[in-house]
């Protein structure tokens, strides 16, 4: 778990983005370049990266530990990592929203369902939301190795696991949501999205936000937007997180029955 903080941050509990990913081995807490963190950062918010089972943190071994039927493991290590940061006074479930894209919206989804007490928010970005139903996504097959192959009882069982839609089914409670799509993405399909966002409202839209941000000249995430529209993206996402942990000057919102843009 690393925690970033802007210079002037004060000691008290601040607006968290907890970013997770957690897939393909890759590291989610090796330092890189993101110029887009900085504004949020110098506006007092605190970022913190995850590295749960399911990256490559650990070497291989830690991979494995969160790959497909294991990626419950992963959502352990995210919950715990959020109830570390509550603990630490880094902030509070009411200033907190757990946020992933790509592979990393097939990990923070389910752990907000799992946990809506932990979470004021959740950002889900092109995000993977109904794997069980990869056998018919355009870029479905190419998942397989990683999350499970729907074609196998094994698979789909571990597809199962790890399927968002699937769980909302069963979930008592959600955190006011918001989902990006790019609708020329070619890797996630955006149908998962708004199957989710479809369900979520049906069955939480009385009492809980789903905004759904769609981008048509947008593509998958970082590899498919151009710079300005990751601009645009970003400055939305850092607007919800400081709405939803009550920021003064972003905190005007529609009541919830009206918010199914």
């Amino acid at each position: 778990l690393v925690i970033l903080r802007g210079g002037d941050a004060g000691p008290g509990p601040a607006p968290t983005l907890l970013w997770c990913y957690g897939s393909y081995g890759l590291s989610t807490t090796e330092p890189y370049y993101a110029p887009y963190r900085f504004g949020f950062l110098e506006s007092g918010g605190v970022i913190a990266l995850c590295g749960t089972r399911g990256g490559g943190e650990r070497g291989r071994a830690w991979h494995d530990a969160g790959r497909a039927a294991n990626k419950p493991n992963a959502h352990a290590d995210l919950i715990a990592a959020a109830e570390e940061l509550v603990r630490l006074g880094v902030t509070r479930p009411d200033m907190l929203t757990v946020a992933g894209a790509s592979a990393g919206g097939l990990l923070a989804p389910p752990v907000a369902l799992k946990r809506p007490d932990l979470f004021a928010g959740l950002v889900a970005i092109v995000a993977a939301m109904n794997p069980t139903r990869l056998a018919v996504a355009r870029n479905g097959a190419d998942q397989y190795a990683e999350m499970g192959d729907p074609n196998t009882p094994d698979g789909f069982e571990a597809l199962w696991r790890q399927d968002a839609y699937a769980m909302l089914e069963e979930a008592a409670d959600m955190p006011d949501t918001l989902l990006t799509v790019g609708l020329n993405d070619s890797r996630i399909d955006p149908w998962m999205t708004a199957k989710y966002a479809a369900r979520a409202l049906e069955k939480f839209g009385d009492r809980r936000l789903v905004l759904v941000r769609a981008d048509r000249e947008g593509g998958h995430g970082i590899f498919g937007h151009a710079v300005d529209q990751l601009v645009d993206e970003w400055t939305d996402v850092y607007a919800f997180v400081l709405n939803r942990a009550g920021v003064e000057g972003f905190t005007r919102t529609a009541p919830p029955s009206r918010a199914r843009g």
